[in-house]
């Protein structure tokens, strides 16, 4: 959806959308529950759904990540004549350069473009473990510059950048909004979603499938407060109905 389809669809559907809303808030959540909603999103913590799709995510970009980099050293190594430890080292400050980049632009991109909050869903559920993994990279980079060298200020840099890349996603919230859903640190619009499903009885997840040019790549699994499902639902049947899938398993 570029921009201007945006704004005519904000300009167009705003009214209608803005009702939907009202109706979830006043007449099917009474405030008192709305506020209980989001007591539960914020003490929130992973399900067993969310943990095996992030650790099978994590392993597959691991797998792309380090071949990349490794097809990248080969060909320093075999070009520059570099060494092979060093020509590793290089491939992957590039890498991560580039990587870091993208992930800035989309996520500035992504919040100017996410629309008004619908509904706020809280926190992500390990934010306490990343604001850890900031602080250990900001310590590292700061006894790189310590050292001093050149070297160490390369090293130092990358750290930082991790620390940055960590403290960014700690702060983010998991976001139903006007144009997509906001996934803590980007955007998910509407019409990039293939599919979704909940699962869990006790606990809910919802488990999306995004277009991607890697099927694998546009899995994900959000783990929300169980009061907050049947707004959720709402959501999803008024801006994805041709992805309805209710369907739920354990």
């Amino acid at each position: 959806m570029t921009d201007d389809e945006a704004l005519a669809w904000e300009q167009h559907e705003g009214k209608e959308m803005g009702a939907t809303i009202q109706s979830i808030r006043s007449s099917e959540v009474p405030y008192d529950s709305l506020e209980r909603s989001l007591r539960a999103a914020e003490n929130l913590q992973m399900t067993r759904a969310a943990w095996q799709r992030g650790v099978t995510n994590g392993a597959l970009c691991m797998i792309i990540v380090y071949t990349v980099c490794t097809i990248v050293a080969v060909a320093l190594a075999f070009y520059l004549e570099l060494g092979g430890i060093l020509s590793f080292l290089v491939a992957t400050l590039a890498f991560w350069t580039v990587a870091f980049v993208a992930f800035i632009f989309h996520w500035i991109r992504g919040s100017r473009l996410r629309g008004n909050v619908l509904l706020d869903c809280g926190a992500h559920p390990t934010r306490k473990m990343f604001w850890i993994q900031a602080c250990l990279f900001a310590v590292v980079g700061t006894a790189c510059l310590i050292m001093g060298g050149g070297l160490t200020i390369v090293f130092a840099a990358f750290a930082y950048s991790f620390s940055v890349y960590w403290v960014i996603i700690s702060t983010g919230r998991l976001l139903f909004c006007k144009h997509g859903i906001w996934q803590y640190w980007s955007l998910l619009r509407w019409d990039s979603i293939e599919s979704y499903r909940w699962v869990g009885e006790t606990d809910a997840t919802l488990m999306l499938q995004a277009k991607s040019w890697l099927p694998l790549l546009g899995r994900g699994a959000l783990p929300v407060s169980i009061d907050q499902k049947p707004q959720i639902n709402e959501l999803l049947r008024h801006h994805a109905p041709h992805h309805n899938n209710f369907g739920e398993s354990n």
